[in-house]
């Protein structure tokens, strides 16, 4: 079997596990984006170079709002870390959300599979509607983890 037709598999794996990550409300959403923006003035060329989505990598309330209103006016979807709204307390915001971002490798960083589930249980008690994901350094966890999270 040639190298493409190898990777074919893994293309549709990716893609139906992207279909977790649909809006529910409307049509079927395939996130395409940036990983670490920080800034929302760079949601402007993210957008115009064909992206529809981006993950946020700031943790702080303060920092992600001018992201979300950013991605909202433009029509982008985010994955936003939910620590620093957590812990602020309240509801989860009415963002443009195409999930929230639990953790960075915790593989890598050896965080125990039981607290990847408790944060993950903590952000659906808080945010039902929005899928939780994360993810790995090494695709050889991802059999011993893929479970935490909705969306690996």
């Amino acid at each position: 079997m040639s190298a493409g037709r190898r990777s074919l598999p893994l293309i549709l794996a990716a893609a139906l596990l992207a279909g977790a990550c649909s809006r529910r409300d409307t049509e079927p959403f395939f996130p395409i984006g940036m990983f670490a923006v920080h800034s929302p003035e760079a949601l402007k060329t993210i957008k115009a170079e064909g992206f529809n989505a981006f993950q946020a990598y700031p943790r702080e309330p303060a920092k992600l709002e001018p992201l979300a209103r950013e991605a909202q006016r433009l029509g982008l979807r985010m994955l936003a870390h939910p620590h620093g709204l957590l812990d602020a307390g309240g509801p989860a915001p009415r963002w443009p959300k195409a999930a929230w971002y639990l953790q960075d490798e915790p593989d890598v960083v050896k965080t125990a599979p039981e607290a990847l589930s408790a944060l993950s249980a903590r952000v659906k008690a808080w945010d039902p509607s929005t899928p939780t994901t994360f993810v790995v350094g090494d695709g050889r966890a991802a059999a011993r983890i893929a479970a935490r999270g909705e969306i690996l």
